[in-house]
């Protein structure tokens, strides 16, 4: 079984609720100390 977990800003609270609800393991990057723009680096640098 594949196991998806999502760490998002808290620009998506929507998001966030919904993904919980369905079950999938969700966590705002701030509670991380996480910054969005951080998380976009981080995922530019992963597809190349």
């Amino acid at each position: 079984m594949t196991y998806h977990r999502f760490l998002l800003d808290v620009m998506c609270g929507g998001l966030v609720a919904y993904l919980r609800m369905c079950d999938y393991d969700t966590a705002y990057a701030s509670d991380y100390g996480i910054e969005a723009d951080a998380l976009e680096t981080t995922t530019d640098r992963d597809d190349q």
